[in-house]
């Protein structure tokens, strides 16, 4: 055993599982970009090893860690999340029909400082990407984006990181887990809400 002594399930879950969770994010972070040319080779060579799949969930993890930065970094900090949850937040988003019919008629939607159909750092919205999304430099998000970032953030701070069991003697496992089925609940409500926030602004 990795400890001989009941411990509380939020110190068992420092002592194993959420330093590797929080690696595996840091790893994704979009800022990746600023680090030294061989680090960032390195990673990729290391990310495309593990297989397709394992790189679709890295590079949708590396896309939110911009689109939705607040529930990024408090992510890192939980320790809980992991970049399976990322994926199905990107996953849920991209498949949701009320999203994907925005994106595809080239719809933006209300951006920070701005309204639907408006600029973005002086940009016709709709004309960056081509796939409805903002470009990662201008620091803003979607609507959409920021009604299921605070929905998450929500969920995610409501699943305490301690039980009540954590006192009896059989309690040695991680705190409270983040499944990724009720996080796609979670995640096509609050995206239910943003498409009808947005339908109500036209």
């Amino acid at each position: 055993m990795l400890y001989g002594e009941v411990r509380s399930s939020s110190v068992v879950g420092e002592m194993t599982v959420y330093p590797l969770h929080r690696a595996e994010l840091r790893l994704a972070d979009i800022d990746l970009r600023g680090r030294p040319y061989a680090e960032r080779c390195a990673v990729d060579e290391a990310v495309r090893t593990r297989g397709a799949a394992y790189l679709a969930r890295f590079r949708h993890t590396t896309e939110l860690s911009w689109r939705m930065p607040v529930l990024f970094a408090e992510a890192l900090q939980d320790g809980r999340m992991t970049i399976d949850h990322f994926d199905t937040v990107w996953r849920r988003l991209d498949r949701h029909p009320g999203v994907r019919a925005r994106i595809d008629a080239g719809h933006h939607g209300i951006c920070h400082g701005g309204t639907e159909g408006g600029t973005v750092d002086g940009a016709e919205s709709g004309a960056s990407s081509g796939a409805g999304l903002p470009e990662p430099e201008n620091g803003r998000s979607l609507h959409i984006d920021q009604v299921v970032e605070k929905e998450v953030l929500d969920w995610m701070r409501g699943v305490p990181r301690t039980s009540s069991a954590d006192h009896t003697p059989d309690r040695q496992g991680p705190g409270l887990v983040l499944t990724v089925h009720r996080l796609g609940t979670v995640v096509d409500r609050a995206a239910d809400e943003a498409v009808g926030d947005l339908a109500g602004h036209r």
